[in-house]
């Protein structure tokens, strides 16, 4: 049985070291709230630390062996030889293809690092102590946006702005230093634009995927000729029971107001007799 193979047994424990890392990069993009500045930080831990697995074991690939040598007792037959044709077969190419994945699916991209400029707690102590490094980024945003305005004015619009990120935004967070430049679109024209730009990029998929999961729910093969109407009067009554439910795992005495409600009045009788 392919279960007595004892390549299959390392690959579960390989497994066991390598997704938790790949989990932990996986959920921090299912949130709402995505702040896309952090994205290549995320990337480069993951990766970073998936190519310190090609150097040294992880806990469960480190208990591997004696593991193998405990299952001889069930049929299963494995040495050192098998564990190191399996390293440099399977361990070495799995890891690095999953390296070289991430790298392709999260590619540099100058735009995302050049709107950075934006975010208020890169600014340092010092708004202008790197300020060939935010030319270099403004510069970037001008020949990426023509329409938005010529050097010039989105320089001189920078000069003000950069001073009020660092005195009125120190804290705020990257995506609220966004919604507060928006709002100075009379001050700041273009960056108000460059700062629109960054609010409606999309990093994650995540919130399409729930509207499609929802709408599978509701939308079943018995009901594939509902319109848009009944289809939206139905989530909402799904998600009015749902805040219901939440309210009774939370309240015993709701809970108990729900049951009684839900109980036909000549069976609530039937009890009190």
């Amino acid at each position: 049985m392919f279960v007595k193979n004892p390549n299959f047994i390392a690959s579960i424990y390989m497994m066991s070291d390598v997704l938790p890392h790949l989990s932990r990069l996986s959920k921090s993009f299912q949130k709402t709230d995505v702040d896309f500045t952090i994205v290549d930080t995320l990337v480069a831990a993951t990766q970073l630390t998936l190519t310190r697995l090609l150097a040294s074991y992880g806990q469960h690939m480190k208990a591997l062996p004696q593991v193998l040598e405990e299952l001889k007792g069930y049929g299963v037959k494995g040495g050192p030889e098998n564990l190191t044709t399996f390293h440099d077969q399977v361990y070495i190419l799995y890891i690095q293809n999953v390296i070289e994945n991430l790298h392709d699916r999260f590619p540099d991209n100058p735009v995302l690092e050049a709107l950075t400029l934006l975010d208020p707690d890169l600014l340092g102590d010092d708004p202008s102590e790197h300020d060939w490094i935010h030319q270099t980024k403004l510069q970037t945003l001008v020949d990426k946006f023509v329409s938005i305005g010529t050097k010039e004015n989105i320089c001189s619009e920078w000069e003000g702005l950069k001073d009020l990120l660092y005195k009125e935004c120190k804290g705020l967070g990257f995506r609220q230093a966004l919604h507060k430049i928006v709002k100075l679109g009379h001050l700041y024209p273009c960056m108000t634009k460059f700062a629109a730009i960054g609010l409606v990029l999309s990093i994650s998929t995540a919130d399409c995927e729930r509207c499609f999961s929802c709408l599978k729910r509701l939308k079943t093969p018995l009901r594939n000729r509902m319109g848009q109407k009944v289809t939206k009067e139905i989530n909402d009554v799904e998600r009015g029971l749902k805040n219901i439910n939440d309210e009774m795992e939370g309240s015993p005495s709701v809970h108990f107001q729900w049951e009684e409600a839900a109980t036909p009045h000549h069976l609530q009788e039937k009890d009190t007799h």
